[in-house]
């Protein structure tokens, strides 16, 4: 249930966020300038004194770079270097009570304050955002919350080309990129649950790399089964998205208050596209290392505990070498340390799915669960070992053709050496056995 309020919560948000998304809408005709309006940049540390814009509960740096002097103020522009957003800004010049989520102690200091954002896109269309609250002179801050989302026609040769569209559309991950740009279109508890979408994301990144990274078979056994036991099972995988949930807004608040900000200079000379790569990269990189590093803490502490050896991290497993990239988890608390060997308890292979075929010679046979993804096929148990007392030894996948039980004893220890392996033993052999059935 917790896993599934995690997976389908954030996908109502992001629902919701998507009916305001194609909801129509214009810009606020006040934060809008004429095409022959000019720059200006003197005083603009007295007209645009802002410095940091408070949303989603973090705080992000901005730089101003120019303004226009219109009839009803100054509009200030803005940009956000390091993730390539450009936006406008309009600041009351009459002190008004503070919003919802300006501290009290700007009570006395607060401004009226006004903005919309564009974050650039690959083409001509970027994600635009409209929010109003107060700014506080004290600590040079807009406190806002979002009013509109929408689309952002900007049509304009200076922001992308296509080059830089080729180089960033093989390098974006839309799902982590779409939690990236929603962070900043909520508010409250909607801004945790949109970090935790984030760091689920971020969490199925690492498991799918290291699913490829195994599947091409690079890794040594006893480095491969410490990576996944340290990073990839079911009693520490939700803590590092919920931990990452609750300081999430710190780090945002840390790497945007760190030399980025002042990285404007950087972005015109590689272009904003460009150092936008380096400023979500950083953040993504981060997250992943906080999720990666609270996942191998845990691990450690729950092994230590649990089995009071640091053994069980490399021992080697006939099972997880059978299974090998079939099983993209592991349970730490299904394994079982006996007489320095490592094995597989029979609840845990019954919560994996796996079963025993035995032949009319009386030869067991370890069986997986073949799972498709769009529909349940007729030969879905599939023979991938032969098992020899407790031992499993791996052997050339073919179909399970008889009947099918669970497994009575644990699994596990290692390969015996000696044995050749199965697939050169038999592996052209089927048994032709009777309809599949499965037996309590």
């Amino acid at each position: 249930m917790i896993w599934f309020s995690f997976g389908i919560l954030p996908l109502v948000l992001q629902g919701r966020n998507y009916v305001k998304l194609v909801t129509a809408h214009k810009l606020t005709e006040y934060l809008v300038v004429s095409a022959d309006a000019s720059r200006e940049t003197a005083h603009i540390t007295e007209y645009c004194p802002v410095e940091w814009l408070f949303i989603a509960n973090a705080w992000w740096n901005i730089a101003i770079t120019h303004y226009y002097s219109v009839e009803h103020g100054q509009i200030c522009h803005f940009v956000i270097p390091q993730y390539n957003v450009h936006g406008s800004f309009i600041l009351g010049k009459q002190s008004v009570p503070p919003s919802s989520t300006t501290p009290t102690s700007c009570a006395n200091e607060s401004y009226a304050f006004e903005h919309y954002f564009y974050h650039g896109s690959i083409g001509y269309f970027a994600f635009y955002e409209e929010a109003a609250g107060t700014y506080c002179k004290r600590d040079k801050t807009a406190y806002v919350r979002v009013r509109g989302l929408g689309t952002f026609d900007s049509n304009f040769s200076a922001l992308t080309s296509n080059f830089f569209r080729v180089a960033i559309l093989y390098m974006l991950l839309e799902g982590v990129m779409s939690d990236l740009f929603l962070l900043i279109a909520q508010d409250g508890y909607s801004a945790k649950l949109q970090y935790i979408s984030l760091g689920y994301n971020l969490s199925g990144v690492l498991i799918l790399l290291f699913e490829m990274l195994e599947s091409k078979k690079w890794l040594c056994e006893k480095v491969r089964l410490l990576v996944k036991r340290l990073l990839f099972s079911y009693e520490t995988s939700l803590f590092g998205e919920l931990l990452c949930a609750g300081v999430m807004n710190y780090y945002l608040t840390w790497v945007n208050q760190s030399s980025l900000k002042e990285s404007r200079p950087v972005a015109l000379v590689v272009s904003y596209y460009v150092w936008s790569l380096v400023g979500h990269g950083i953040l993504v990189l981060g997250l992943s290392a906080f999720i990666s590093s609270v996942r191998i803490v845990l691990s450690c502490v729950y092994i230590l505990w649990h089995h009071r050896t640091w053994a069980v991290l490399t021992a080697p497993c006939c099972v997880d070498t059978t299974l090998g990239v079939r099983c993209k988890m592991i349970m730490l608390g299904g394994y079982s340390w006996h007489n320095n060997q490592l094995y597989y308890k029979i609840e845990a292979l019954k919560a994996f799915g796996v079963l025993k075929m035995v032949e009319e010679d009386g030869t067991v046979y370890f069986v997986f669960r073949k799972v498709h993804p769009v529909k349940v096929p007729r030969d879905e148990f599939l023979v991938i070992g032969r098992v020899l007392g407790c031992r499993v030894e791996p052997c050339v996948e073919r179909k399970c053709t008889g009947p099918v039980s669970l497994f009575d004893r644990n699994l596990g220890g290692t390969v015996q050496s000696g044995i050749k392996p199965h697939s050169m033993l038999d592996s052209d052999h089927v048994h032709i056995g009777p309809t599949l059935e499965t037996k309590g």
